[in-house]
């Protein structure tokens, strides 16, 4: 039997309840459509085991929002809007830093406390922090369980300091001295509340956090967090990647054929970062970089097919500048999902793109070609298992030559990634699984 519920216009629940097992709503916390994706598979997967039904709540607004929406539309589940983090702030106040931060705080605790009481969830499963981390705290405190899932690739907190700061930087490089100052204060003051932004996603205050591999559990003792709270489990990309590993090859064909390629012709592949998000990072020096990439592909192998995948969040500026430099390139926006893309390719190139992460759980080769300039933190965030780097035009060239034409370097490097995937993945097609099953045994 089953257990219907709604929440009406002032976001009550209205429950109706017929005899039969137990149905548990399970509060779902994600960010945009990847991740909403990636909580769906593992309710999916959570109830095969037992009745739940999901209801979501989103933590963006704008763009992002709305591509998470369209998922959960796709799907008919439950989009609780009644209240978001906007509802947090207040009003007034806005140049009193010390008095500003104080009603912040009260009114994100107050408004994590209502959302729960409304909801009353049986647990909570999230990708990412909300209000500050007081979300997760109140539900501590009512007795909520909550399993948080690494979905992709982080580095260490010293990594994400130091990427915070360049950051910071460069927004307050063309601020008055005062609003640097100003900003300064209020930065501190908000870290001192709980309600700076959390750079480190692994420090979100779950009752247990669901990692793709040993590394980030090391990472994660490392940092301080209590071996108790962690679980390496893999993730759902794990997943993904271990089905595009068993794909054979009238599939890669298909692949091919899809995207303009010869059927039995293996491409390069290039995976475009989004560099709109490193403030820091000069526009000219992102294109640069992108053209040398290009460049060397097309030196290293004039004949082959060159694929292009930009970031979802790229357009069609970004495509006119790729076949600007090479306009025998073929650039794909919305197509095939990554992993097959991958699976399909010969060689994968980018700097530092999760797509790397699945060259190597996929065992493709992967190599990251650094020529950013000014962005140097970004350099810890590379893979050091697994990927090859080339960080000069002459490198990338000659290690483009080495992973399609030298056995003896395509041996070596099959085995490194062999190696990377104990360390960093748990590819075995199992990983939602054991997300299910931690969380099943948080609802019990």
């Amino acid at each position: 039997m089953t257990r219907t519920a709604t929440i009406d216009r002032f976001g009550e629940r209205s429950v109706t309840r017929r005899s039969g097992a137990t149905v548990h709503d399970i509060l779902l916390i994600s960010y945009y459509q990847e991740d909403t994706r990636t909580l769906l598979r593992v309710v999916d997967t959570l109830a095969q085991k037992t009745q739940v039904r999901p209801i979501s709540l989103l933590t963006a607004q704008g763009p992002e929002r709305e591509s998470a929406v369209r998922v959960l539309k796709e799907r008919a589940v439950e989009l609780y809007e009644e209240l978001s983090e906007q509802d947090a702030d207040v009003v007034g106040h806005a140049y009193n830093p010390f008095y500003h931060t104080y009603l912040l705080r009260k009114a994100s605790i107050a408004v994590s406390q209502r959302i729960l009481q409304r909801i009353r969830p049986r647990a909570i499963l999230c990708t990412n922090n909300f209000l500050g981390g007081h979300f997760l705290r109140a539900a501590r405190r009512l007795g909520i369980p909550s399993l948080g899932v690494l979905w992709t690739h982080v580095g260490t907190p010293e990594f994400h300091r130091a990427w915070s700061k360049a950051e910071t930087r460069a927004s307050d490089a063309e601020a008055r001295p005062l609003v640097r100052l100003r900003r300064k204060v209020r930065r501190a003051l908000y870290r001192l509340a709980g309600l700076g932004q959390q750079s480190w996603a692994p420090l979100m205050p779950v009752t247990c956090l669901a990692l793709p591999g040993p590394f980030y559990r090391d990472v994660c003792l490392r940092a301080g967090l209590p071996a108790e709270r962690l679980v390496v489990t893999g993730n759902i990309q794990c997943d993904d990647m271990y089905r595009c590993s068993q794909l054979d090859a009238a599939t890669l064909a298909d692949v091919r054929r899809s995207v303009g390629v010869p059927p039995d012709r293996p491409y390069l592949l290039y995976a475009v970062e989004h560099v709109a998000r490193l403030h820091h990072l000069s526009p000219e020096s992102g294109r640069d970089a992108m053209a040398t990439i290009l460049r060397a592909m097309r030196t290293a192998f004039p004949e082959l097919p060159r694929v292009v995948k930009l970031h979802p969040k790229q357009g069609d500026d970004d495509r006119a500048r790729i076949q600007s430099v090479d306009p025998h390139a073929i650039v794909l926006q919305e197509s095939r999902g990554i992993g097959e893309l991958v699976a399909a390719a010969g060689v994968v190139v980018s700097t530092i793109s999760s797509s790397l992460l699945w060259a190597v759980g996929i065992d493709r080769p992967a190599i990251s070609a650094y020529f950013w300039q000014g962005v140097d933190e970004q350099r810890a965030l590379r893979m050091k298992q697994g990927v090859e780097h080339a960080d000069t035009f002459d490198a990338l060239v000659t290690a483009l030559r080495n992973n399609v034409e030298n056995p003896e370097h395509v041996a070596q490097w099959q085995a490194r990634r062999a190696a990377a995937r104990e360390v960093f993945l748990r590819v075995d097609g199992h990983s939602a699984d054991r997300i299910a099953m931690k969380l099943l045994s948080l609802l019990s």
